[in-house]
């Protein structure tokens, strides 16, 4: 910002906190937050700081694919392969948010990719052949059975069945 040759404005948060603690219970303290905007002033600092505070929700979703997805480093020294590494994290992520999107249930909509990934797929199972038939026996109580046989339920409808 001190290379900029225009002006900006400083909006400046002060929060009140007390202590935590009873020996310093009547002390009081101030957390600052400051925010840097070229914004002009038809904008006022509570919609500058909401703003602001948005940008920070949009951040979660880059560490959601980030970590989500496994791209923490890049693969290779080379960009052009770094660039399709990076191209093909973002079509698995965007094809994760569209199925809990589309098939997982309300109470769902709020889970990481690292958390459906581990209620989904981290259970214990056994695939067991008998009488010219395949049979997955899961290990798993009867909500999970059925929070798995509504989704495929789900992928069947919209996919139609195999």
């Amino acid at each position: 910002m001190k290379e900029t040759p225009e002006a900006f404005r400083l909006i400046v948060k002060r929060v009140r906190e007390r202590s935590a603690t009873p020996l310093f219970r009547n002390m009081v303290s101030y957390r600052y937050w400051v925010v840097a905007t070229n914004f002009g002033p038809e904008w006022s600092p509570q919609q500058v700081l909401g703003w602001h505070q948005l940008r920070g929700h949009f951040e979660n979703f880059f560490k959601e694919l980030k970590n989500g997805v496994g791209m923490e480093y890049m693969p290779t020294g080379d960009l052009h392969a770094n660039a399709v590494f990076f191209r093909v994290g973002v079509l698995a992520y965007n094809l994760f948010v569209g199925f809990r999107r589309d098939l997982l249930p309300d109470s769902s909509q709020s889970w990481s990719l690292r958390t459906v990934r581990w209620k989904l797929l981290s259970m214990a199972g056994k695939i067991v052949r008998h009488a010219r038939t395949i049979v997955l026996k899961l290990a798993v109580d009867d909500g999970s059975l059925e929070f798995l046989s509504r989704i495929r339920g789900q992928c069947q409808e919209l996919f139609g069945s195999a």
